[in-house]
């Protein structure tokens, strides 16, 4: 739900969403300047869409692979031209799983 209204997204049109901790995320699209406000929380998310290619980066960032150009640094550079920053306490297996999702995506 967006703006009281329920919205239809495409999946590749997901960059990355963003949790707020108020019950609220902040979905941010390709293409578009302005993030989404969309009613959940970034958990619930992550059970919808973890098998479709989103990685948790960190508490507050999941990202759709799609989307990412690579991992390096602790930090996931996106085509959109954002960098966030990755988890250092499952960095490696975040790492992997992207990696592993690429190769299949060849």
């Amino acid at each position: 739900k967006a703006r009281g209204e329920d919205v239809l997204l495409q999946l590749k049109d997901i960059v990355y969403i963003e949790g707020t901790g108020h019950r609220m995320v902040l979905v941010h699209l390709m293409g578009e300047e302005n993030p989404l406000e969309c009613s959940g929380k970034l958990a619930e998310f992550e059970d919808r869409l973890k098998n479709d290619g989103f990685l948790r980066l960190q508490r507050s960032f999941l990202a759709n692979a799609r989307h990412i150009k690579k991992i390096s640094g602790y930090t996931a550079f996106l085509d959109n031209g954002d960098e966030l920053k990755v988890t250092d306490k499952n960095y490696n297996q975040l790492r992997d799983s992207f990696l592993t999702w690429k190769g299949k995506k060849l």
